[in-house]
């Protein structure tokens, strides 16, 4: 399934999008493969967009940079080192400013001039590097999101070290030195040399004396930076994420007046930090937590454009982040639907569900069969005989699944579809089941009889998927048993 994560900032939104290798519908879902990666900074037209190699060059230039800014001390030999030149770089361009250059990875690899104009270029503030710096760490931070990404931080070599000794006075004790030698050698010269060999020192230990020497007078010291993930306080991203889990803990507020005076202040809070300019070009519907003392603590987007536009709205600054989460869980919230429209307007309301029944299972609809369906099997047989194995034509079959359903129109649902779906090599449906009485109550009114063919061949290759239709309009399509590796 499709998932995505955003991490938000003033100056800076990164958005993630990836799949999980584990099929399910767990809001808190792993994202094991990076698909696609976003960054905004601030008010810029430009956007930064690539692959994991991209992401993975962004995060190593920008801790590499942020490094060097505190240290003082270059840090350019690391790519060197790597043998490659990366695809996304960071340097000084005068001032409070910093100059970030991103280039294909055709110009990273010098198969394209420099120049090309496959090269992005943006002219940052101390600001807004500095809440790039935070948005990765946020991401470091995130245990469900690409956790085998890891930043490796370690330090310099003494050697890189600037010294604040002028180079004559440090000249001086090794030209006197030199004196020294010169007659200790004169004086010397007629003694034999005797044999001797050095002991050879492990490896390990020469590296442990190293790190462990102190750094010169006078010279910057470098410390071994930790990763900051660890270190991040939660933020309001987390509290989105984790509204669900609070709802399931904490008790409803149901007392009427309680909650259209929570609902007044929500309101009235809202409306003191919405801008007047706004650029979304359709309803941004969310879910709203709040506290009984009025506290805004989660909330959580209900269509896709209300995921998208999260910054046009003040939900992020105004979400309240407690220290200690645990001490908060048993404490009662109200659950609001806000709404903001491309006019400026604001509606909030309270949240309910109990106007969303489900079909019963012998609705008429659910019994009369589209005229132009052909006929397919109501339930699929357990085993494949020949069954579809290959990575690539898994993964091609479900690209193809998937653009076929997205542009289908459904009715509104008041619950999650689930079925399974048989495909043959070729692309063409040849079965598929509903996985629940829901999903089979309203069979006839989803877009697969009008995908299916003919009964394929038994003893044809076949695979099959999960497809899932959610309330929220979200599609969701995956191999029936897992992405292979």
């Amino acid at each position: 399934m499709t998932i995505q994560r955003q991490y938000t900032l003033p100056n800076c939104n990164l958005i993630l999008e990836g799949l999980s290798t584990h099929a399910g519908g767990d809001f808190a879902e792993t994202m094991d493969i990076l698909v696609s990666a976003e960054c905004h900074l601030g008010n810029s037209a430009q956007v930064l967009k690539g692959d994991r190699a991209f992401f993975e060059s962004l995060i190593a230039a920008v801790s590499q940079y942020s490094q060097e800014l505190l240290s003082g001390l270059p840090h350019h030999y690391l790519n060197q080192l790597k043998g490659s030149a990366p695809t996304v770089q960071l340097t000084q361009a005068g001032g409070p400013y910093h100059h970030l250059t991103m280039r294909s990875p055709e110009v990273a690899n010098g198969s394209e001039m420099a120049g090309s104009s496959n090269a992005t270029e943006m002219k940052l503030t101390t600001v807004q590097l500095f809440d790039l710096v935070e948005a990765i760490d946020q991401f470091l931070a995130d245990s469900q999101t690409l956790p085998e990404m890891n930043l490796s931080v370690e330090s310099l070599p003494r050697r890189y070290a600037k010294a604040a000794t002028p180079v004559v006075q440090r000249a001086l004790p090794a030209a006197i030195g030199a004196s020294t030698l010169t007659v200790a050698a004169a004086a010397l010269f007629m003694v034999p040399v005797p044999k001797f060999t050095p002991p050879e020192r492990p490896a390990a230990e020469t590296s442990q004396d190293v790190q462990g020497e102190e750094p010169a007078p006078g010279s910057t010291p470098v410390e071994t930076a930790e990763p900051a993930a660890s270190e991040q306080p939660a933020d309001v991203v987390a509290a989105a994420a984790a509204l669900d889990d609070r709802v399931e803990t904490s008790p409803s507020i149901t007392d009427a007046e309680q909650v259209a005076d929570l609902q007044q202040q929500l309101e009235t809070k809202i409306r003191e930090q919405l801008s007047d300019r706004l650029e979304f070009t359709e309803d941004l519907v969310y879910r709203v937590a709040v506290s009984e003392q009025g506290d805004l603590i989660g909330y959580k987007y209900v269509n896709d454009a209300a995921l998208l536009n999260v910054d046009e709205t003040p939900l992020p600054g105004l979400t309240f982040i407690p220290l200690n989460q645990e001490l908060v869980r048993q404490e009662p919230v109200a659950q609001f639907r806000v709404t903001f429209t491309p006019l400026g307007e604001l509606a909030v309301e309270p949240w309910s569900d109990s106007d969303r029944a489900a079909q019963p299972p012998d609705s008429p609809e659910a019994d009369t069969p589209e005229a132009d369906a052909p006929e397919i099997t109501a339930e699929l047989p357990a085993t494949i005989e020949n069954e579809i194995v290959t990575p690539v034509l898994i993964e091609d079959l479900n690209q193809r699944l998937y653009r076929a359903l997205r542009d289908r129109q459904l009715p509104e649902l008041s619950s999650d579809l689930t079925y399974r779906v048989r495909l043959d090599e070729a692309g063409d449906v040849v079965g598929y089941e509903a996985l629940d009485a829901a999903s089979q109550a309203v069979l006839d009114e989803t877009p697969l009889p009008g995908l299916a063919t003919a009964d394929g061949d038994t003893s044809a290759p076949q695979a099959d998927f999960r497809i899932a239709f959610t309330q929220n309009g979200v599609l969701e399509v995956s191999p029936w048993k897992g992405w292979p590796r």
